[in-house]
């Protein structure tokens, strides 16, 4: 029999062996996931049985239009460098490459002028690691107005609220580690929206010069 033949009839022939070890029930549509392939699966579930080695979930919901565009503009520049094709850094590795920022910069011993005042709320020196945590996502230090953050963290944006649904659509680490590295980027928007006119850069650690 020809090779041509062969090769659909061997995979009607494994198909349901791969879907005896596969057994994921039937998934709602709110249970789609985006695979670092750029590839929309049913669930995680799906994703995990049926993905190649090494792919993993990027963010809850399908692939948009949007993460095509991305991967193939980085695609694109890395081989206009002479770079080849690389992997994306995964959510783990900016995980940790944060972490290490945070590390660094001591950002929990951060001070800032406005707070070493007397009258300074404790809501200052809050903001002012705040400060020193977004400064490790390349973002501009912003205004110390502790309460319209505040607003915007539990109210206008749920931060927190939106961590747990993302957290609760996930079954692997590193789709887990998406969703805490999209909690720091909500409650570093809230600081660009609590901004007010002027921009109040946070100081050094004392570890610093």
């Amino acid at each position: 029999m020809p090779a041509a033949m062969l090769a659909p009839l061997l995979t009607l022939a494994l198909l349901p062996l791969a879907l005896a070890a596969c057994p994921c029930p039937p998934a709602p549509a709110t249970d789609q996931v985006c695979g670092s392939d750029r590839k929309t699966y049913p669930s995680a579930c799906d994703l995990d049985c049926t993905a190649p080695p090494g792919v993993a979930a990027v963010h809850p919901g399908p692939c948009l239009q949007v993460d095509a565009l991305l991967n193939r503009l980085i695609n694109a520049t890395l081989l206009s460098s002479g770079g080849g094709r690389r992997a994306r850094r995964s959510a783990t590795e900016e995980k940790q490459k944060y972490n290490q920022c945070l590390k660094d910069r001591q950002c929990n011993r951060a001070r800032c002028r406005e707070c070493e005042e007397e009258d300074a709320h404790g809501g200052c020196m809050e903001m002012c690691w705040r400060n020193c945590e977004c400064s490790c996502l390349g973002l501009q230090s912003s205004d110390l107005d502790y309460l319209r953050w505040f607003h915007c963290y539990t109210t206008e944006r749920d931060c927190y609220g939106k961590l747990l649904a993302c957290d609760g659509r996930c079954s692997t680490q590193e789709c887990k580690d998406g969703c805490t590295m999209d909690l720091w980027r909500c409650k570093c928007g809230c600081h660009r929206q609590a901004d007010g006119t002027t921009h109040r850069p946070w100081l050094s650690s004392p570890a610093s010069p």
